[in-house]
C-alpha cells in the first residue's frame, strides 16, 4: 500500500514538471508607452517555467522577429511578459499611412482587386484626367470576398498604403473629381509627372470664344445753323 502511494507522487510529479517545462519568452526591456514602434532594444528574452496553456498567450522568443516594427498597444512596464494582444500591427508597411478611397467596383477594374494589388489612382477634374498616385499597396478592403477581393456593393472601398504628399493629392482628388482605379500589378510605374502632362496635352480645348463685334462708330453731330444778316 505504502509503495503504490509512493509510486504515485512520483507518477504525479513526473507529470508535474514535465507540464511546467521552462521556456524562453519575451519580457519589456523597460517601460513602454501605448503607440510606441516596437524594435530590437524593446524586449528582452527571458526564461520562464510555464505549461503549454500559458505559453499560449505569451510571445515566445522565436516568434519575437515578426513583431518587429509593430506598435504597443497597451502600457508595459519594465520585465513584464509580454502577450500578442499587447502589440498592434502598424497602419501599412514601409512607415507609410492607410487611407481609404471610396470608390465605386465598375471604376476600379470590375471590383477585380485584392490585398497585394498595386494600384494607380486617376482623378478627372473638370473634365480633365491626371494622375494622383500611382504604384499603391491595397492593404484592405471593406467587404472582403473570397481573397479579400473588392465586391460589387456602393459601400465598398479601397484601402492602400500613402505617403503624406499622396494622402493629401487623394484628399483634394475625393473632394471635387471622379476617381478611377487601375490595377498596375507587375506593370511598369508611371512616372507621374510625365503622365499627367500627357493627360493634359491629349485632352480636347474649347473652340476660342469669337472676338466680340466692334461698337459702330458714333455719327457725327449736325453742324449749328449760320445765321443771316438782317436788312
Amino acid at each position: 500500500m505504502v509503495l503504490a502511494g509512493l509510486l504515485l507522487f512520483v507518477a504525479t510529479y513526473l507529470l508535474l514538471r514535465d507540464r511546467e517545462t521552462t521556456y524562453r519568452v519575451a519580457a519589456a526591456a523597460t517601460d513602454v508607452r501605448p503607440g510606441t514602434v516596437l524594435g530590437r532594444g524593446t524586449f528582452a528574452i527571458v526564461d520562464v517555467k510555464v505549461d503549454d496553456t500559458v505559453l499560449d498567450s505569451l510571445v515566445t522568443a522565436d516568434r519575437l522577429p515578426d513583431f518587429e516594427g509593430w506598435v504597443a498597444a497597451n502600457s508595459l512596464a519594465a520585465g513584464e511578459l509580454v502577450a500578442p494582444g499587447d502589440l498592434r500591427a502598424p497602419a501599412a508597411p514601409s512607415d507609410l499611412r492607410a487611407m481609404s478611397l471610396p470608390v465605386e467596383p465598375a471604376r476600379a477594374v470590375a471590383g477585380e482587386l485584392e490585398i497585394g494589388d498595386r494600384v494607380d489612382v486617376i482623378a478627372t477634374v473638370g473634365g480633365l484626367p491626371s494622375y494622383m498616385a500611382v504604384d499603391l499597396e491595397v492593404i484592405g478592403v471593406t467587404a472582403p470576398g473570397d481573397g479579400g477581393a473588392l465586391q460589387a456593393t456602393t459601400a465598398s472601398a479601397l484601402i492602400v498604403a500613402v505617403n503624406p504628399e499622396q494622402g493629401l493629392a487623394l484628399a483634394q482628388a475625393l473632394s471635387g473629381g471622379e476617381l478611377d482605379v487601375l490595377r498596375s500589378t507587375g506593370a511598369q510605374v508611371v512616372d507621374l509627372p510625365s503622365a499627367s502632362a500627357t493627360a493634359r496635352a491629349a485632352a480636347p480645348t474649347a473652340d476660342p470664344a469669337p472676338a466680340p463685334a466692334p461698337s459702330p462708330a458714333p455719327a457725327p453731330s449736325p453742324s449749328p445753323a449760320r445765321g443771316t444778316a438782317g436788312g
